[in-house]
């Protein structure tokens, strides 16, 4: 909030000439810079709180921003916000994301055009881009997912592993209280880290702590709603001047130390990515991510085409997105880039997993009922004497949909990540121009009562049938949909039901208490970190054996 502060005495001195600008002009404003391409028509605008030149709607909205959103638009499938002079629609419901997506979801598959590059010198990653270079790394990421068998029985094997392992550390220690973070992340971590590493890197690495601790940093302890007003609001002073915007960011304190972060997980990977580059052999075949990622660069011969997906960008605006590159060209991998998508598979590998599994701790402790009956439905289908696997999802549907529940509650990501539209295109009647930003109020929509009544009560029932069997709602979306949708859903499901249907197994009581003296009991309202993250208070964990 301080970056916010600081810039609204020199909005005050700035607007009146934006003003001037945006309503006595014939264009618009778009992504900071002034467009005069004139509209034949008027736009179909979407409902919003309303915008102040150069701040936009930073004055009209509260925070948390998806619960201002929630409770004021309850019956508005879309919402304009502005960003400085960014549109930026918010999706405030499951039809609005659908048709956005899923429908859509060519249109709607752009992201934001921030600071990354100018940052490190260079585009890429898994999650913050779009265009070539992201369709390239995503179909080589897919592919090596696909050949290291994650979703199949190796990465079966290597969870129950390593919570195997977690149980014996349990053991070792009968009666201590052990910090929910690090014992749970811990084990989560070290299945991402032996795809990525080939290592188990959160056990083995001294240092892995800090590095942890610096996810959290980045993901949930920044209310990085404001911090993206402010962000916008610099961008549009600077002219959409992407090296000016960050010299100014980086004298303010709290930019600098969200910029600090990110260089520090960049640099742990780039130190093991060197690590990797001393001990490769070409001709072997790949251990993990890394040595995967360097056989490809070390091909001379691009591969031929992947029919999935069109390798030319919809935005066809630059010459590069008018000439289609060929699929998974080596030279255009390098080690910047690599360390860019490792950094995004392993927070999104990571950090969300282990938050996930405290939330379902939490929730169970606030309602033993439900970890009683989740706990004999796992004693009846699989027993006490052999580890669960995921056939046992289809025999054990209260648990099935106690984790959809804990998704709902928890609302883990409630408002998603930005998407960018690449084309001028229409939403359930309101027109959205090209470059304009979305992202989705998934807190409005596991909240909307008309489908889950009492949205604040933890009921596993919602999720099953008549008989008593799971039954999915399409509402409940921790992973997002369409073409951006999470690359790792398939592992995350994997040690979501492993990882908690071993707890249900080996242990008849799980005691939570608070670390910071805050009542974590049955109908406690539990704050949340203000970050892109909801992670629950801090607290540790004490294990009644059976």
């Amino acid at each position: 909030m301080f970056l916010v502060s600081a810039l609204l005495a020199l909005a005050s001195l700035l607007g009146l000439v934006l003003l001037l600008r945006r309503y006595t002009g014939s264009g618009s404003v778009q992504n900071g810079k002034f467009s005069s391409r004139r509209r034949t028509r008027r736009l179909i605008e979407a409902p919003s709180p309303g915008s102040f030149p150069l701040l936009g709607s930073l004055l009209h909205v509260r925070h948390p921003l998806y619960k201002f959103l929630a409770e004021k638009f309850s019956r508005n499938d879309v919402v304009l916000l502005y960003f400085g002079s960014q549109r930026v629609y918010c999706l405030n419901s499951a039809r609005a994301i659908r048709e956005a997506y899923s429908a859509q979801a060519e249109v709607f598959a752009g992201r934001p055009k921030l600071l990354g590059d100018s940052l490190v010198g260079e585009t890429g990653g898994l999650v913050f881009i779009d265009g070539p270079i992201w369709r390239d790394y995503r179909r080589f990421t897919l592919r090596t997912l696909r050949d290291f068998g994650f979703g199949k029985s190796f990465t079966e094997a290597s969870i129950l592993e390593e919570a195997q392992l977690m149980r014996e550390e349990i053991e070792s220690r009968p009666g201590e209280k052990f910090d929910s973070s690090k014992l749970i992340g811990t084990a989560v971590s070290n299945v991402i880290c032996r795809f990525l590493f080939g290592r188990r890197l959160a056990s083995e690495d001294s240092k892995f702590e800090l590095l942890q601790n610096t996810f959290a940093k980045l993901t949930q302890e920044k209310d990085n709603i404001s911090e993206l007003f402010a962000l916008f609001i610099v961008l549009n002073l600077c002219g959409g001047r992407q090296k000016l915007a960050l010299k100014l960011l980086q004298y303010v304190p709290e930019a600098k130390k969200v910029f600090d972060n990110f260089l520090y997980l960049l640099a742990y990977c780039k130190n093991i990515t060197a690590e990797h580059r001393d001990n490769f052999l070409p001709n072997c075949q790949p251990r993990d991510y890394i040595e995967a990622h360097m056989l490809h660069c070390s091909r001379r011969e691009p591969e031929n085409p992947s029919t999935e997906d069109s390798d030319a960008d919809a935005d066809s605006s630059s010459q590069a997105n008018k000439k289609p590159l060929n699929s998974q060209q080596p030279w255009l991998f390098n080690d910047t880039r690599l360390c860019l998508a490792m950094a995004d598979l392993f927070v999104a590998g990571s950090d969300t997993t282990t938050t996930t599994i405290r939330w379902a701790l939490l929730l169970f402790h606030q309602n033993p009922h439900c970890y009683q009956l989740a706990s004999e439905e796992v004693g009846r289908e699989i027993g006490f004497d052999r580890p669960p696997t995921m056939k046992d999802r289809l025999v054990c549907h209260y648990l099935q949909a106690s984790i959809d529940e804990v998704h709902r509650c928890a609302c883990l990501v409630p408002l998603g990540l930005l998407h960018r539209t690449l084309e001028d295109t229409s939403l359930l009647g309101y027109d959205i121009p090209k470059d304009s930003l979305t992202f989705v109020n998934q807190y409005s929509v596991n909240n909307n009562t008309e489908v889950f009544p009492q949205p604040e009560r933890f009921c596993p029932e919602r999720f099953l049938d008549g008989e008593g069997r799971y039954s999915p709602s399409d509402h409940v979306m921790p992973f997002s949909t369409g073409k951006r949708a999470c690359l790792g859903e398939s592992l995350a499901r994997m040690e979501l039901f492993l990882i908690i249907a071993g707890l249900l197994q080996r242990y008849e009581r799980i005691e939570v208490a608070s670390e910071t003296g805050q009542d974590l009991g049955a109908g406690a309202e539990l704050p949340t970190t203000p970050g892109d993250i909801r992670a629950p208070p801090p607290f540790t964990l004490k294990f009644h054996p059976r």
